[in-house]
């Protein structure tokens, strides 16, 4: 702390973009948290080189100081930071006002603090007397454009909003809000999650598009770019709402000649609007769902990019004589060609998220994209599998099948998942990012975190090689049980995809563990060894692996037995970041001896037991929730483990 008398720290503020007032004001804020000083922000007119204090605001505020080769970014998406503190004076800049928020954070990181995971408890701020006098040399760009986490799970306005925050503090440029407002998520946690006591009256979609708003003018403080809709176009453009993935009642006449014809009839999906395609091979069909895109970008110009979807689900598409012999993405990428041309006309630079998906990992053949510049490729394997990463599975011999209309059986192997990926990339040369899956449900099957969390950063730091600037995690919200390692993983991997993944485990460790970070780290490998993730995907099915499964699952009460002294002293700690972090530790080792007990008796082959230990488990999960909610989405997590025993052949549960 500061003795009696000290200077106040001077932030000054070059420049009136709103990021560039936020990073001052963050800066402001950890500073006096960190040195006890008084920590004055204030705007100045231009840079007075050598003058003590920090200067913060966008390279072009100062000329001849950021180096030349990271102060030309011409894509607006493109970030890079510099810092430069010596003496007293320090330079924090950054190539657009997103940046500038950006190299804030990395300033405060090289003086000690810590973004461990969303929220609060998950930030270590160290105690620093003189901030200012540490020198510190940073220049840097991310090695990937598109860096973007992506809302799914069960989530509140809260629950975003601290992802949001420390997404900015991670260096992600992007947060993307499926459908038109998020209804769906949002309804899961207000109106649906029983381990709360829930709110009088219905969560409404105004609810929805007002938490939305409110979420979106967080990301506009930061300059993040917000990515939107996706699902839901098909039969939103025909006047059927489509918010979520649930059935609605007879649609009229004057929409259903629209839909895909599928066993010989025009009718919604299974029931489901935000499921059903439309008859692509109509021009009328597809007009209408691209004035819907138009519109819809005319109206809302503060987002930067919009995912344009076709239908969810699989081998659901027109089996009319005008559709059923040509490929889907045939008629796609006559649609996004017209979407194109209608948001030229009305002079709007939206970009497009256009996705390789199931039905459309097949490439057209003779359509291609006219515009590329508006158009973002994205890639979205989700049948893979996430026992190998993209770049070690090398050697699959997996076979791809021709196009055959809902008929296809889609790939589970990264290599071949690349292969049909190829077909797109041969034409398409703008941007192309990895939608992923990694922490939507497969974090599930992997306990510990240590072997999803390896092949999710090899995923992310190896995209360049793979045709690839970018990534969209499909995830989870509350993603942080036991540790932030995912998230940590993800984020380094995308801004320094050239770093050794074993030292920064080990870093990671070390900073929210403290002197236990390596036995942490042991004891979550041991756990991941004895879940043994592939098993539970499905992946080992002979007799064998199901014996040793059964040895593996007794061992887990054990070793967390062994451990938990370990636990119970880290939960004393005097700092209170690594106690907080040591206290969901404790409640994770509760969760894991529950989860063995569960899947040794399914793999035994006693689905009473096993039923009744998980309906105990999810118990259990419910009474943790309050104190956990804000690391663990319990009813994801509940699905996740009755689709481990339904794979079992367990009866008697409800998926």
């Amino acid at each position: 702390m500061a003795r009696k008398g000290d200077d106040a720290i001077t932030v000054h503020r070059l420049g009136k973009e709103v990021p560039v007032r936020f990073a001052a004001s963050e800066l402001k804020r950890y500073l006096k948290k960190m040195s006890g000083r008084p920590v004055n922000a204030r705007a100045a007119a231009s840079y007075c080189a050598g003058a003590k204090g920090i200067w913060v605001g966008t390279a072009d505020a100062f000329p001849g100081v950021v180096p030349a080769h990271l102060a030309r970014r011409e894509h607006p998406f493109d970030d890079a930071v510099f810092v430069n503190a010596r003496g007293g004076h320090v330079v924090v800049a950054g190539v657009n006002p997103r940046s500038a928020v950006f190299a804030a954070y990395r300033y405060l990181e090289e003086l000690g603090c810590r973004w461990l995971r969303p929220g609060r408890e998950g930030e270590r701020v160290p105690g620093r007397a003189n901030p200012l006098a540490k020198t510190v040399a940073v220049a840097e760009a991310p090695s990937y454009r598109h860096r973007c986490i992506c809302i799914e799970g069960s989530c509140s306005e809260e629950h975003v909003r601290s992802m949001i925050d420390y997404a900015a503090k991670r260096s992600f440029n992007a947060y993307f809000f499926q459908f038109r407002n998020s209804f769906v998520f949002f309804d899961r946690w207000y109106s649906k999650d029983t381990h709360l006591p829930r709110k009088p009256g219905t969560f409404s979609e105004q609810d929805a598009s007002a938490i939305c708003d409110r979420l979106k003018a967080q990301l506009r403080k930061r300059g993040m770019i917000a990515h939107m809709v996706g699902h839901g176009w098909t039969t939103e453009s025909l006047g059927i709402k489509a918010n979520q993935w649930t059935q609605a009642s007879r649609p009229p006449a004057s929409a259903r000649k629209f839909f895909a014809q599928i066993g010989g009839k025009r009718e919604l999906f299974h029931g489901v609007p935000v499921n059903t395609q439309l008859c692509y091979s109509n021009p009328k069909a597809r007009t209408i769902m691209a004035r819907e895109v138009a519109g819809y970008a005319e109206a809302h110009p503060d987002e930067e990019v919009i995912h344009v979807w076709l239908a969810d689900g699989s081998n659901n598409f027109c089996e009319c004589p005008n559709c059923r012999n040509t490929r889907p993405s045939e008629f796609y990428v006559m649609m996004l060609n017209e979407i194109d041309e209608m948001l030229s006309r009305k002079n709007l630079s939206t970009r497009i998220v256009f996705l390789a998906y199931v039905d459309l990992l097949w490439a057209p053949t003779k359509q291609r994209i006219k515009n590329q510049d508006r158009f973002i490729l994205m890639f979205a394997p989700i049948t893979r599998s996430y026992t190998k990463s993209f770049l070690e599975d090398t050697r699959s011999a997996e076979k791809i099948g021709p196009y055959v209309c809902n008929k296809l059986v889609f790939p589970s192997s990264p290599r071949a998942n690349l292969k049909l990926l190829d077909g797109w990339l041969k034409h398409f040369k703008g941007d192309c990012v990895d939608f992923d899956y990694h922490l939507y449900r497969d974090h599930n099957l992997d306990p510990g975190q240590t072997a999803l969390a390896e092949v999710l950063f090899e995923d992310v730091s190896g995209l360049d090689r793979l045709g690839m600037n970018g990534f969209i995690s499909c995830q989870i919200t509350r993603i942080c049980f036991p540790t932030g390692l995912y998230m940590h993983a993800m984020g380094k991997g995308l801004w320094e995809a050239r770093k050794g993944y074993g030292r920064l485990v080990d870093e990671y460790f070390a900073d929210v563990f403290g002197r236990q970070g390596a036995a942490a780290k042991n004891y979550l490998k041991g756990i991941t060894r004895l879940f043994d993730p592939p098993l539970l995907r499905g992946e080992k099915k002979d007799e064998a692996s199901r014996k040793k499964a059964l040895r593996s699952f007794a061992h887990v009460a054990a070793l967390v037995q062994e451990f938990r002294p370990t636990i119970e002293k880290g939960c004393r700690a005097a700092d209170k970041t690594t106690a907080a972090a040591w206290k969901i530790m404790r409640d994770h080792a509760w969760y894991v001896r529950s989860l063995a007990q569960v899947y040794e008796a399914a793999y035994r082959g006693d689905a009473e037991k096993a039923v009744e230990l998980c309906g105990k488990c999810e118990q259990g999960l419910d009474r943790r929730q309050p104190r956990l909610h804000h690391v663990l989405d319990g009813a994801m997590t509940k699905i996740a483990m009755r689709l481990v025993l339904h794979n079992q052949g367990i009866k008697g549960i409800e998926v």
